[in-house]
């Protein structure tokens, strides 16, 4: 395994000298990122990203100042014409969603990404894995610009990408949408269609079963055949045993704002919540 960069344990002087040595790589990449190319650009924003997941020091500096620099000039780099022309679908996706995981929130690269999903031909590139991504690194920095939203939902509405999603995927998505507030009736009801498969309701895990229920319960009229599909199914096996405090609290809220009342579940999550001496 690789050394952690930075433990809470490590002395100031070790801390400070992290702290710098984070913001002369911001400050180098600021500095050469007129010469970045897409692919360039697209490991770069992800590299950062995988960084501030599993790095404290990175998490702790990245949103400073020169970390904002640093994505400023990314992003501007990215939005030159000799570069969005050749952006992928799938580097769009990885953009977004890299900017989206260390929270930068860039309005204009947003809005250039969705006019360079408009074209017909590179729409039709986006996978299930694809739109999923876009979705969650706009809703993570809380951007419901129609410029990018309409063509990633429009590309979702098409049953044979739908039908592709698996159960990460298809929670994330739900997420993404309930955190945009985005409540078109066909879009919901086609995505729970597609979650009410066997294929992706019995392989739900922990999170992706609590954030699909609190998003349709966020967003979604009352349904309670859907509800009480998703409450057997977190109800039953060992799937209630990983829930943590925010997942009881999420599932709690969704199946009361919705009005379902699955016996089962609301069992095993009173449970659960004795487990963890919540109650």
């Amino acid at each position: 395994g690789h050394k952690v960069w930075f433990y809470p344990q490590d002395t100031r002087e070790e801390a400070a000298n992290l702290a710098v040595a984070i913001e002369q790589l911001c400050d180098f990449v600021t500095q050469t990122a007129g010469n970045f190319s897409a692919p360039d650009l697209c490991l770069t924003i992800e590299a950062f990203a995988a960084l501030s997941t599993r790095e404290a020091g990175f998490q702790k500096h990245l949103p400073r100042e020169a970390g904002a620099r640093m994505f400023n000039a990314l992003c501007q780099q990215a939005l030159h014409p000799d570069v969005i022309s050749r952006l992928t679908a799938r580097q769009t996706a990885l953009m977004v969603w890299g900017l989206g995981k260390v929270g930068i929130r860039h309005d204009d690269f947003l809005e250039g990404i969705g006019q360079r999903l408009t074209p017909q031909d590179l729409l039709l590139q986006l996978n299930s894995q694809d739109i999923s991504m876009l979705l969650l690194g706009t809703a993570k920095v809380r951007f419901n610009s129609p410029a990018i939203l309409e063509p990633i939902t429009a590309r979702l509405m098409d049953d044979l990408v739908l039908s592709r999603f698996k159960s990460q995927a298809i929670a994330n998505t739900a997420w993404a949408l309930a955190s945009l507030g985005v409540s078109e009736p066909r879009l919901m009801t086609a995505i729970k269609k597609r979650i009410l498969q066997p294929e992706v309701l019995g392989t739900f895990k922990t999170q992706e079963a609590a954030n699909t229920a609190w998003a349709f319960a966020k967003v979604d009229t009352r349904d309670e055949r859907f509800m009480t599909a998703l409450g057997e199914r977190i109800g039953t096996g060992g799937l209630i045993l990983r829930f943590n405090a925010q997942d009881i609290g999420n599932t709690a809220w969704a199946f009361a704002r919705q009005r379902v009342y699955v016996p089962q579940l609301m069992d095993r999550l009173a449970e659960r919540a004795m487990e963890l001496r919540i109650l």
